[in-house]
């Protein structure tokens, strides 16, 4: 039985990041061109990990418990 706060949750997770990378896409193309490495400043480069990522490892996260079984009792 799923939490239905959960399901509210998870619905509103995934308008965020599609949200975020149609912002990203548009941003992007805006720009005409990405960022490459050596436009970034050295301690900044490939640090940290970039909002739709953490978003998304979230949303895996609150999925991965829908799809286990619950386990019976031995």
């Amino acid at each position: 039985i799923a939490d239905p706060t959960l399901a509210e949750m998870g619905k509103n997770l995934k308008e965020a990041v599609k949200m975020l990378e149609d912002s990203q896409r548009r941003t992007e193309e805006e720009n005409g061109k990405k960022l490459i490495s050596r436009d970034i400043p050295g301690p900044l480069q490939g640090s940290g990990q970039d909002m739709v990522s953490i978003l998304q490892l979230v949303q895996n996260l609150m999925h991965g418990d829908e799809d286990e079984e619950p386990q019976s009792p031995r």
